[in-house]
């Protein structure tokens, strides 16, 4: 709403929260559902970090798109299991279950664990290998898939192409879906030819960070010292490109050197 001269409230805009995005492990997001049924992201959020509510991503800035930022298939691949959000689910890394219940112990049912390291890696790349979400596209589907149509254990440059970045401006970006990214570009990755993944370090189903996960490859006497090795060679950073919020920098560093701009600095 706007005010008029005399404080009376005018241009009043008011909508329904039908549905909302997010595990509240960082914040959960507002969605309105038009007669049309297109879904409109709100421009108010919680934040748990803040544990308060703020602006939405892409409203926290003069050029907001009002109460028009629409959120596309794109988006709900990746923050939901299906164009009606709801949470990701077994299908996204096991396959499709409709399979599994109509011929149960036919070996429908996808093992992760019985894929190549790199199709492994894959599964978790399909929604964490952003390289950015600023200025230019990062990726692009591969013509004729559409947004769901990814299938686990595929191949993922046959449904998405993606572009990496060069910054010219040799700042270090850091933005806040970098975790593959990063992972990519680390020393320790390089280095285990393609036999590191995500699931080295996490549980998949809890995303929990595995005990001594860095002491399965790294055995010197430095290492027996602290389970806590992340803290110091993967320290959470404040993504340039979301507010009040932090997260685990995946390029994993001896001794890790940058300067980390908020939020705040690129607004």
């Amino acid at each position: 709403h706007q005010v008029d001269s005399a404080g009376r409230p005018i241009n009043v805009v008011e909508k329904t929260v039908a549905l909302s995005i997010g595990s509240g492990n960082h914040g959960v997001t507002y969605i309105h559902r038009t007669p049309q049924g297109r879904l409109l992201e709100l421009p108010l959020s919680y934040y748990s970090q803040l544990a308060a509510y703020a602006m939405s991503p892409g409203y926290d800035r003069p050029d907001h798109l009002d109460f028009r930022r629409e959120i596309s298939d794109s988006c709900l691949f990746c923050h939901s299991a299906s164009r009606e959000p709801r949470p990701i689910d077994c299908e996204r890394c096991h396959g499709d279950p409709r399979r599994h219940l109509a011929r149960p112990g036919d070996g429908s049912i996808l093992n992760p664990a019985r894929l190549a390291p790199k199709a492994r890696l894959e599964l978790c790349l399909q929604c964490h290998l952003e390289t950015t979400s600023a200025a230019f596209a990062d990726s692009l589907r591969v013509p004729g898939r559409q947004a769901f149509s990814y299938r686990p254990g595929a191949p993922l440059q046959q449904y998405k192409l993606y572009f990496d970045r060069l910054d010219a401006s040799g700042q270090d970006q850091f933005e806040i879906n970098h975790a593959g990214y990063r992972l990519l570009q680390s020393a320790c990755f390089r280095k285990s030819n393609g036999t590191l993944t995500c699931t080295t370090c996490h549980d998949p189903h809890s995303a929990r960070v595995r005990a001594n996960a860095c002491q399965s490859c790294h055995q010197s006497a430095h290492a027996r010292k602290t389970e806590d090795c992340a803290s110091c060679h993967m320290p959470k950073r404040s993504p340039v490109d979301a507010i009040h919020t932090t997260m685990t920098d995946h390029l994993i560093q001896t001794r890790p050197q940058f300067t980390n701009p908020t939020y705040e600095d690129h607004a």
